[in-house]
């Protein structure tokens, strides 16, 4: 249910504030490169600068489920060697931008493999059922965080039952928060 934030609001900056203290998000349009796969931002970011010089930008993609939290995904975009605009080359399913939000203390470590960094969630409500949403949301990173990053892995069938049942409770738990407060 999150997008890319219709504005840039007072919400939305004190969110990021305390993701990236003295940082400011910024739009960033979306421009695939071929090569590019969804959800692999570190690694087509670094295939690019391979080509092209140019370096990551490491930061934050903030979304919004409006009405309902706001969220921080460990993201990044290519900043190119002219001191051009950064490019965001990652594709997305459902849009053509993206707020992004700096945050050159969010290194990727390429040689570990298992390296994730926790998703950050906000409430804009104070809601019960949107405080348990958040917190099967972190429990779902958590166990996530133990498998190695792409898009198939291979893990233990305990952490895969794990995985299935936290993702569950997380899409049981979106579909209330989604019927009671619908778009």
């Amino acid at each position: 249910m999150p997008f890319v934030p219709t504005a840039i609001s007072d919400e939305v900056l004190a969110f990021c504030d305390r993701v990236a203290p003295d940082t400011r998000p910024e739009y960033i349009s979306i421009t695939p490169e071929l090569d590019c796969a969804e959800g692999e931002c570190f690694w087509n970011v670094k295939r690019q600068t391979e080509r092209e010089d140019g370096r990551i930008q490491f930061g934050w993609s903030i979304s919004e489920w409006p009405g309902v939290a706001l969220l921080a995904e460990y993201h990044a975009v290519y900043a190119p060697p002219s001191g051009q605009p950064w490019r965001d080359i990652t594709p997305s399913k459902s849009e053509n931008r993206r707020l992004f939000l700096p945050d050159d203390s969010a290194a990727f470590d390429f040689s570990d493999t298992t390296t994730r960094r926790d998703n950050m969630f906000f409430a804009l409500k104070e809601d019960p059922l949107i405080r348990e949403f958040i917190i099967a949301a972190e429990n779902y990173g958590a166990i996530r965080k133990s498998a190695p990053v792409g898009k198939e892995v291979q893990v233990h069938i305990d952490t895969a039952i794990k995985l299935a049942e936290a993702k569950t409770e997380v899409d049981r738990l979106r579909k209330c928060i989604a019927i009671k407060y619908p778009s």
